[in-house]
């Protein structure tokens, strides 16, 4: 899973985008090590974790959030380890967005300016009942930050709070 996290982290810094050479063997890898561990009750919940997390990527990407390589590497996070995990991870790393997007779009004195395109593409997309809408919220300001670093910190983040009995989410 670290190694997953890292090369995944380092290669959309590095590069911007996530290979999916890496993401797509450490799903099946997910699957595999699931049914391992879990027998059939351990991959359907490997892949029911991989289709949630990729189905809310996608829609993430179609609205231009996050990159296609981010949704295949969040599924693979969700194969790996699981729904329960997956949500925590996520919580997380929402944390972890906040926190640095916030700070860039402060430092940068587009705090403001960012929320006005929020909401006018949120007020376009609830009108418009979610079809695309012609202002890109996230790369209008200039601002594209390689989420999937924020992924893998964030899920790192979530591995230690495991570890210490820390939880963001209690099923």
């Amino acid at each position: 899973m670290c190694v997953l996290l890292v090369a995944g982290g380092y290669t959309d810094l590095r590069w911007r985008r996530v290979p999916n050479a890496l993401t797509l063997p450490c799903l099946a890898v997910g699957f595999v090590l699931q049914f391992a561990i879990g027998g059939f009750a351990g991959l359907r919940s490997s892949f029911v974790a991989a289709a949630i997390a990729f189905a809310v990527g996608f829609v993430l990407f179609m609205l231009h959030v996050i990159g296609g390589g981010d949704a295949k590497f969040v599924a693979a996070i969700g194969a790996i380890r699981g729904p329960g995990f997956l949500v925590e991870s996520m919580l997380w790393t929402a944390v972890v967005s906040l926190v640095i997007s916030g700070a860039l779009l402060l430092m940068k004195g587009d705090l403001f300016p960012f929320f006005g395109r929020l909401l006018r593409a949120g007020y376009r997309a609830l009108i418009y009942q979610l079809v695309p809408v012609e202002e890109d919220v996230v790369k209008e300001g200039g601002h594209k930050i390689p989420f999937a670093a924020i992924i893998a910190l964030g899920t790192l983040i979530a591995m230690v709070a495991e570890w210490k009995g820390v939880t963001l989410w209690r099923f």
